[in-house]
């Protein structure tokens, strides 16, 4: 499926039938949405983009949301399992409910631009996998980026989830806010860190764990709070073990420091 929409277009929606099938020899489900709307993107079925992403999705700067939900299915791409660019003025927003993977880059991949919003990806059961990095999340926008595990596992070769709110250059800072990982149960592991996140926004970083976060060479969980217009790191452990080289490892120039 390969969608490119031109400026007078408004919404894309596409929506896969249960238990339906979408094999690319490139992409699987490729959504590129130059108009003024939202790009809406559900899958009830496999989806397989065999050299590059599973699934795509990009708004151009006139854009709003974005919108991806995976009600059942794989989603594999040879490559990464869904690549997202939102240069709009909304939010990005993933719910997947079974497996996501990346061959050879990443399990998901998502960045917002300085016009975007909130970045938000939950997982509600299945497995996301990448050779990199399970999730791979940079907010440039304005909003908050909040990754939620409820169920399941997230495995990276390097990080299982990486979050970066990352100044855009060495004049220009990041204004996006806070960031929030929020594990219920499952797994979380990297070859690496386990989680990793970098703060460089005006926020908070807030991380809770109920599950399991395995880093093999490096941290369980490594963050660099790197901004001093940044207010805080918390830390939760309520179930679960952290493991890795040191299983946590926290910088901190902002304010309002604590880690428990």
């Amino acid at each position: 499926v390969w969608i490119k929409t031109n400026s007078k277009a408004t919404d894309v929606n596409v929506t896969q039938g249960i238990g339906g099938h979408i094999k690319g020899g490139l992409t699987g489900i490729s959504a590129n949405n130059q108009g003024s709307g939202s790009t809406i993107l559900t899958t009830s079925g496999d989806v397989v983009g065999k050299s590059s992403y599973g699934i795509e999705a990009k708004n151009s700067a006139n854009g709003q949301d974005i919108n991806i939900t995976q009600n059942d299915g794989t989603i594999l791409g040879g490559t990464t399992g869904i690549n997202v660019l939102n240069e709009g003025m909304g939010s990005t927003a993933i719910n997947l409910a079974s497996e996501v993977t990346g061959n050879s880059q990443n399990g998901i991949y998502v960045l917002n631009k300085e016009k975007a919003k909130d970045l938000t990806i939950t997982q509600t059961s299945g497995s996301i996998e990448g050779n990199t990095t399970g999730i791979h999340a940079i907010n440039q926008g304005t909003g908050s980026t909040t990754i939620t595990q409820i169920a399941g596992d997230i495995t990276g070769g390097t990080h299982g989830i990486g979050v970066y709110h990352a100044r855009l250059s060495s004049t220009i800072e990041n204004n996006a806010i806070d960031i929030i990982i929020n594990q219920s149960a499952g797994n979380i592991s990297g070859a690496q860190s386990g989680i990793y996140v970098l703060q460089e926004g005006i926020g908070s970083t807030s991380v809770t764990t109920q599950g399991n976060i395995k880093g093999i060479s490096s941290q369980g969980i490594l963050i660099d709070n790197n901004s001093q217009r940044s207010t805080g790191v918390t830390v939760n452990q309520i179930a679960g073990y952290i493991e890795g080289y040191s299983g946590l490892s926290a910088t901190n120039y902002g304010t309002n420091s604590l880690l428990s």
